[in-house]
């Protein structure tokens, strides 16, 4: 179970805002710990197309560059796509170390895919 003060804290981030809806129990979210501690979540989900997508993803300021949203990636295998909206330099960094490329244009930014 993800803390609510999480998800509200998601909510207020600039990469997640508007995208998390702490008081949405039908949303199935899965934590991301360190040290014992939930220290964010990732949102599993199947795009259209068939492949796997997880987002919104989040992880709290004092735990990032960690490689935590990384060793998400690599847990999970076969084909993956991931929505990085444009100027999101560190997603689009974090998405190439995962094997990812760009794919498609959508009107906020870019899908990559991988595999």
């Amino acid at each position: 179970m993800i803390p609510v003060e999480l998800l509200l804290e998601a909510n207020r981030d600039h990469g997640t805002r508007g995208r998390v809806r702490p008081r949405d129990s039908s949303i199935h979210r899965m934590p991301i710990e360190c040290d014992g501690e939930i220290v964010g979540f990732w949102t599993p989900h199947t795009s259209a197309c068939g492949r796997q997508r997880i987002g919104p993803v989040y992880v709290r300021p004092s735990h990032r560059q960690r490689g935590l949203v990384l060793a998400v990636y690599r847990s999970i295998t076969g084909p993956m796509l991931a929505c990085i909206e444009d100027g999101n330099v560190a997603s689009e960094r974090l998405h190439e170390s995962a094997g990812f490329t760009r794919w498609r244009r959508y009107h906020a930014g870019w899908y990559w895919k991988r595999g």
